[in-house]
């Protein structure tokens, strides 16, 4: 799978902890607790997102770990809650870091906590100069076969480090599907049971080669 332009997304940690005041369960009029406040700023940043969405952006955020407390009868001090924030539309990062931070500081204001928010870009979004997606198009068509080069299922969210290297020259990023389609031996990719395809590999490794010969020129007798 190979498309010109965005091809992968821009990852970015995201994460907030929300400072309260601890105290027992049996009088949580004396205590401040983080949770509450945590959990309006979980809902605030899924509606942000949304609102995102609905202006015809390429975003995706999710933030699947909350931390809060480690006995039952304790109200805690801090609640912790992190996750990422991906983009394929260049600039609105800044607009949502400047956006998300500014609503979750009211939100626990408004419950007499503070909190502390951090979003930094981890990776930049990975983009397929045209040029040399075309080159690199034309090896995997014969390589693979024109039908087995697609541009279906690309762009996606994940990020790249190979991104960083387009930033400063132009190249082309490809995915070679590795799946055992329509088997019950295709987990997913970062899955526990994830077990590569090694019948993969001399197709890789022809690609390559082939991507050599191509760029230096070389005649192979």
């Amino acid at each position: 799978m190979i498309t010109s332009g965005p091809m992968m997304g821009s990852y970015c940690p995201v994460s907030y902890v929300v400072h309260g005041r601890g105290g027992h369960s049996s009088v949580p009029e004396k205590a401040c607790d983080p949770l509450i406040p945590a959990m309006e700023i979980h809902k605030a940043h899924r509606e942000l997102i949304s609102s995102y969405k609905s202006q015809g952006l390429n975003v995706t955020s999710w933030l699947p770990n909350f931390h809060s407390g480690t006995v039952a009868n304790v109200i805690p001090d801090t609640t912790h809650v992190e996750g990422s924030f991906r983009s394929l539309s260049l600039g609105v990062l800044e607009t949502f870091s400047a956006e998300f931070t500014a609503r979750a500081t009211e939100i626990a204001a408004e419950h007499k906590c503070h909190v502390d928010v951090s979003i930094r870009e981890n990776y930049p979004i990975l983009i397929n100069t045209p040029a040399e997606t075309e080159i690199l198009r034309k090896i995997a068509q014969k390589v693979l076969g024109d039908d087995n080069v697609v541009s279906e299922g690309v762009p996606v969210y994940a990020g790249e480090d190979f991104a960083y290297y387009t930033q400063k020259v132009p190249g082309a990023f490809i995915f070679l599907a590795s799946g055992r389609i329509g088997t019950s031996e295709d987990p997913m990719l970062h899955r526990s049971n994830y077990n590569f395809n090694d019948d993969l590999i001399p197709i890789a490794s022809q690609l390559w080669f082939e991507l050599v010969v191509d760029r230096l020129g070389l005649v192979i007798q």
